[in-house]
């Protein structure tokens, strides 16, 4: 199938030029004043911010060398796990944005990350069926239905965004994330007051207990509700493994039981999504068989993955 990374063209012209733009730069008195003045946790926002985008950055200039290529599933994932990661990095330091901020930047996030969504389903969908093969029997005529129906069952909410605005969206990202655009910190956040160590080690539990609550009412049969637990748990992983060492040994232990909750619930979420393309596949009545035996084996696949996370949240 064509990729449908070539659609997203990206995104600087001049692409790491901002990153070593000199603070001479930074026009004003008022600019300077607010660099002495400016609150540690704000630094440490930014350089959190700068170390994710450079990686971005070289990826997404790699993908835009390999638009051609069909072998870009790797490069993709780390794209997806890079816009993950600063997903996690706003939603930790939520209580310090302002709203409104806030709320865009999340907004921006996803929409790039949605734009490799598609591209992403279909990676998964066709390494679930190689499996089930390697079980079944290499069945040509399941593969030729698969390559037939899925290109098809394209979702418009996953499809890449034009490729002019995702260069906009994330030029426009890049420069708030790392100071060179509008406040975006609540002023009354970032009193004198507040020590950066506490702030951390304050926000993680008030995470933590936010994951326990959802983990003890957990209603298993709820695909929403699992796949709640996943996200959330998703988004305090990726920043709490970068702050481990500000945290400390139990914050370590805790990052390795989010990795599983996350890893776990992305299989069954996997799982799910499986199922609803394959669901709305057009096939013959001799083929019906195939697809069904697909389906058995993704539902099979899907309850042990669950009665999996039920022990992991059970023994812990």
């Amino acid at each position: 199938m064509k990729s449908q990374a070539r659609f997203l063209v990206i995104v600087l012209r001049n692409p790491c030029k901002i990153f070593s733009m000199p603070e001479r730069n930074r026009v004003g008195d008022d600019m300077k004043l607010e660099q002495i003045n400016e609150h540690v946790l704000v630094r440490w926002f930014r350089s959190d911010a700068r170390i994710i985008l450079l990686e971005q950055d070289d990826l997404l200039l790699k993908l835009r060398m390999n638009t051609e290529s069909e072998n870009n599933e790797e490069l993709i994932h780390d794209i997806r796990v890079n816009f993950r990661r600063l997903i996690s990095l706003i939603s930790f330091h939520e209580p310090l944005l302002k709203k409104k901020e806030y709320k865009r930047l999340s907004r921006e996030l996803n929409l790039m990350l949605r734009s490799f969504a598609m591209e992403r389903t279909n990676h998964v969908f066709l390494k679930s069926m190689e499996k089930y093969l390697e079980g079944n029997g290499n069945n040509q005529t399941l593969k030729e239905i698969v390559l037939r129906e899925l290109p098809l069952k394209e979702r418009p909410d996953r499809n890449p965004i034009e490729p002019l605005l995702f260069r906009v969206t994330y030029e426009g990202t890049l420069k708030t994330l790392l100071g060179y655009g509008g406040n975006i910190f609540r002023g009354g956040a970032l009193s004198l007051e507040v020590h950066p160590e506490n702030f951390y080690s304050n926000r993680y539990q008030e995470l933590m207990h936010y994951l326990n609550k959802l983990e003890e009412n957990l209603d298993f049969s709820d695909k929403k509700s699992v796949h709640r637990l996943r996200v959330t748990a998703k988004n305090i992983y990726y920043t709490l493994k970068a702050k481990e060492e500000i945290l400390g040994e139990l914050a370590s232990r805790r990052a390795a039981y989010l990795k599983e909750i996350h890893s776990i619930g992305g299989k069954i979420h996997d799982a799910d999504v499986n199922l609803g393309i394959l669901s709305k596949f057009t096939v013959k009545d001799e083929e019906q068989a195939l697809i069904e035996g697909f389906a058995e084996y993704l539902h099979e696949e899907r309850s042990r993955k669950l009665s999996a996370l039920k022990d992991l949240i059970h023994i812990r």
